[in-house]
């Protein structure tokens, strides 16, 4: 077994994997700077003018470093919990607010083409539905919000609103697929 503790770094590795955590709690000799540890062999170094202290057993207080070592390694490997309702809603209004920045420029072209007297990228018709669905994205809080009430669940439910086909090539992954195990419909 290797292993490295580097206490103001607070950095333990063991056989190449690397955490860091509070040591702190942890009781070392006075003055420790590091433990390097390799098979059999180490040393202990300090952080003042006395020399390295060469070891051939690892100390008993490494003892509960290294089980917070491997508790860590293992919490790493367990997947993620599923994201809360809030975090879930959140995200929904993050990609929501980005999709409206992202076809502002779309009402902004309308705007200027009209004001300059010039022909429109965008049918009056094609405009108003862009205008609609912008309104749409808009109310989804407050849809998920009376949606909430009517059913009394803490499951985020909302609908996406549907996009005009003139803007459909601008947001080809539309509606965004948002992680996690809930449902998006009311």
């Amino acid at each position: 077994m290797n292993i490295t503790i580097v206490y103001p770094d607070d950095l333990v590795i063991i056989d190449g994997n690397s955490q860091r955590f509070d040591l702190s709690p942890y009781s070392f000799p006075a003055a420790f700077w590091a433990l390097q540890w390799r098979n059999d062999q180490g040393e202990i170094e300090f952080n003042n003018t006395e020399p390295n202290q060469m070891i051939t057993e690892l100390p008993e207080w490494t003892t509960a470093i290294i089980a917070e070592h491997a508790r860590l390694t293992e919490q790493a490997l367990q997947p993620p919990p599923p994201p809360t309702s809030e975090e879930q809603f959140q995200e929904m209004k993050r990609q929501r607010n980005q999709m409206l920045n992202d076809s502002d420029w779309t009402v902004i072209r309308h705007k200027d083409q009209l004001e300059l007297s010039l022909p429109t990228t965008l049918s009056d018709t094609a405009y108003k539905a862009t205008l609609q669905w912008r309104q749409q994205l808009r109310d989804m809080p407050e849809t998920f919000s009376q949606s909430k009430t009517k059913t009394k669940t803490t499951e985020p439910r909302w609908t996406w609103p549907p996009i005009p086909p003139e803007l459909k090539p601008d947001f080809p992954d539309y509606p965004p697929n948002l992680t996690g195990s809930f449902s998006n419909t009311l």
